[in-house]
């Protein structure tokens, strides 16, 4: 018990730590000047993704105590990148870095 405790610990506080770093970043990004306000659009698109991820964890520990029949899919790899870039975005903005990904066009899909 302890250890699905700290597991699921774990699994919400990245996103919200996530939605508090994206939103801290917001804020300074508005606070420059000039405001860069696609830069602003994009971080609160990123809010929502993370609150949607903490939904899906919530959703995930409720199905769990239900005993309800958990769905697994294959895992592609370049999504999970993805949402690891997206997750370290707000820092990266608040130091003033740029990531770029990219991904050899030959790299197949998980299927």
């Amino acid at each position: 018990m302890g250890e699905l405790a700290t597991s699921l610990a774990h699994e919400l506080n990245q996103p919200l730590t996530a939605i508090r770093s994206n939103a801290q970043a917001a804020k300074h990004l508005l606070a420059a000047d000039p405001s860069d306000l696609q830069e602003v659009g994009d971080t609160i698109k990123d809010i929502i993704q993370d609150d949607r991820r903490a939904s899906e964890v919530i959703q995930w520990l409720r199905a769990l105590v239900k005993k309800e029949e958990l769905a697994f899919a294959p895992l592609d790899l370049t999504s999970v990148i993805r949402e690891v870039v997206e997750l370290v975005h707000s820092d990266a903005i608040l130091y003033g870095l740029r990531i770029l990904v990219e991904f050899d066009p030959g790299c197949r899909r998980a299927r």
